[in-house]
């Protein structure tokens, strides 16, 4: 059985890499399908949830790319200056 979201309207265009969470148990879940209902004008979007190590290699990664734009805007700022008067 999956945990299951309740939208009104056609909601199918999900983000599958969107991370729902965390809920009461620390736990976050992704999107895996969604299922519009017509007659009732309600979408079903059902989530699995998303495994520790997998969250912990995603948030290592982010730190990684964030780090580097850091990096590049602090080489910019070095070569050309911060642009104040």
């Amino acid at each position: 059985m999956t945990d299951t979201l309740n939208y009104r309207g056609d909601c199918r265009n999900f983000d599958p890499d969107h991370i729902y969470g965390p809920d009461l148990f620390r736990g976050c879940y992704r999107a895996f399908t969604a299922e519009f209902d017509a007659a009732t004008d309600r979408t079903s979007l059902h989530l699995v949830p998303i495994p520790l190590a997998e969250l912990q290699e995603r948030a290592i990664t982010k730190s990684l790319e964030l780090q580097a734009e850091r990096d590049i805007r602090e080489r910019i700022e070095q070569l050309f200056g911060t642009g104040a008067a």
